[in-house]
């Protein structure tokens, strides 16, 4: 319904936007030729949500011709218009810093990590933890995932994560209940489910999805989970 401003944070420079059903999102548009980061984070939020993770409530928003039109009239960043990702603004949060690792809950830190491992995401360091936090309710969430699905450089992972030291430095390290846990997220949701949610001008080429899942398949069930990304042909 209405443009309200970039956001002051992320690679895909979200814009902060109010819907028709009322509520503000942060808002990553479509972009011809690189949908692979809302397919990123189309999946991601559907399996961290399966996995008792606390993401935001997000919906696909779609852009109109017009609204698209009034928005490049007077900014720099264009927009084109089309079914974008929206993350739903969480009120009275905050960025996450390091320092208040302590008030989560090691359990939560642990899935976390695990799930970032599992989607092959290091994109949440003390420079952008990708984390917020309601202090009033003392309540974490998890946001941000369209640089999931690295091929390599797991050792990035092991180095910059915020969570990293919750983790002993034991090889084989992924906890039997969040791999089983993981994985029948991932049967239920996948293929049919998640699949048939995905606008088609998200899955024109449709490789990098059946890599991805392969990886995260695989990743759970070829023996036991190592510290290492491996990636699974």
């Amino acid at each position: 319904m209405e443009f309200k401003r970039l956001a002051k944070r992320g690679a895909m420079h979200p814009i902060v936007c109010r819907a028709d059903d009322g509520a503000h999102y942060f808002l990553k548009t479509f972009s011809t030729g690189r949908t692979w980061p809302l397919v990123l984070e189309w999946i991601c939020a559907r399996l961290g949500r399966a996995v008792a993770l606390p993401i935001p409530n997000y919906r696909k928003v779609t852009v109109s011709d017009e609204l698209a039109e009034e928005w490049n009239d007077f900014h720099e960043r264009k927009v084109e218009p089309g079914v974008g990702f929206g993350s739903q603004m969480v009120s009275n949060s905050m960025e996450f810093e390091a320092s208040m690792n302590t008030a989560i809950p090691e359990e939560l830190q642990l899935r976390v990590l695990a799930f970032d491992w599992w989607i092959r995401n290091y994109d949440r360091g003390k420079k952008n933890p990708n984390l917020l936090w309601n202090a009033e309710l003392r309540k974490l969430y998890v946001i941000d995932h369209d640089q999931a699905a690295q091929q390599s450089d797991a050792s990035i992972f092991w180095g910059t994560h915020l969570f990293k030291s919750i983790s002993d430095n034991e090889i084989e390290w992924l906890p039997p209940g969040l791999a089983s846990e993981f994985e029948q997220a991932l049967s239920r949701l996948y293929p049919q489910q998640i699949l048939s949610e995905l606008p088609s001008e998200w899955t024109s080429s449709p490789e990098g999805l059946d890599w991805f899942v392969r990886q995260l398949d695989r990743s759970i069930n070829d023996n036991t989970p190592t510290r290492d990304w491996r990636n699974h042909e």
